[in-house]
Order: structure tokens, then C-alpha cells, then sequence
């Protein structure tokens, strides 16, 4: 069955197409910075880096979860986990941006209850391809 745990550290096979592992582990040794990770049996199968400001908004920096480890509903559970500890933390929103095309990651946001508040044009860009695409910004109040 899986759970949540809350890591100190990153993982040694850390993954994540926003974060490389040095950024990551920067933003980790931050005040307020926690990452929750999802595991099933000796397999980490997703994480949710995320800041959590007590009496102001929560951002999740990060969730990632491995193609191997999609549709087991992982970021739904790290998600719900998320929203526990932000409300434990007396956070009074939470917020993110999502690329406009993600339609599977908006999907998961709408069904936790996250909102469009605005869109941010050109937010996000590919140095592979020199193309920008833009970012919704998500947002959910707690208080």
C-alpha cells in the first residue's frame, strides 16, 4: 500500500524534469521547504516539493511522478498530503503554475479543488527547442 513520507534530503536517483538535484536539494535547506514523497513497498514513485508559509500561501515547486509510476493515482495522494500539511501549517492558500498543455496535471489540480487565476504567457521556455509556452496559475484558498 502506499504512503507519504516527508524526506530531509533528496533521494540518491532524484528525477525531475524542473529541478535538477542540486536546485532541489538548495531549495530543501530552506526554511518552510518540505518534500513529500509517495513509496510503495521499497519504491519511491513520485514527489511534491513544496513551500509551506505559515499564515500566507503554500507553492508547490514540484510534483513529479516517473511514466512507469502514472495512473496508480500517486499524485492524488501526494496531493491530499499536501493539503494536510498545509492547513496543519496554518497556510492560508495554495498556489502553482501548470503549462497550459499539461492537461493531465490540470485535471488532478481541478479535482483537488485549485482554481485558474491567471495566465502567464511565454512563462515557460525550451532550450532544446527555443519555444515558449505558457503557464496557468492555480490557486486554492485554505483559510
Amino acid at each position: 500500500m502506499a504512503h507519504v513520507i516527508t524526506l530531509t534530503t533528496l533521494p540518491d536517483n532524484w528525477e525531475d524534469p524542473i529541478l535538477n538535484a542540486v536546485q532541489a536539494q538548495a531549495l530543501l535547506t530552506l526554511p518552510h521547504h518540505v518534500l513529500l514523497a509517495v513509496k510503495e513497498g521499497d519504491d519511491l514513485c513520485g514527489h511534491l516539493l513544496a513551500s509551506l508559509m505559515p499564515h500566507a500561501q503554500a507553492d508547490i515547486l514540484t510534483l513529479y511522478v516517473p511514466p512507469a509510476h502514472r495512473r496508480h493515482g500517486y499524485a492524488r495522494t501526494l496531493m491530499k498530503a499536501l493539503l494536510d500539511a498545509a492547513r496543519k501549517a496554518a497556510c492560508t492558500g495554495l498556489t502553482l503554475e501548470v503549462a497550459a498543455s499539461n492537461e493531465a496535471a490540470i485535471k488532478l489540480y481541478s479535482v483537488c479543488g485549485l482554481q485558474q487565476v491567471a495566465l502567464r504567457a511565454g512563462y515557460y521556455h525550451d532550450p532544446v527547442s527555443n519555444l515558449k509556452a505558457d503557464a496557468l496559475v492555480l490557486a486554492l484558498t485554505l483559510a
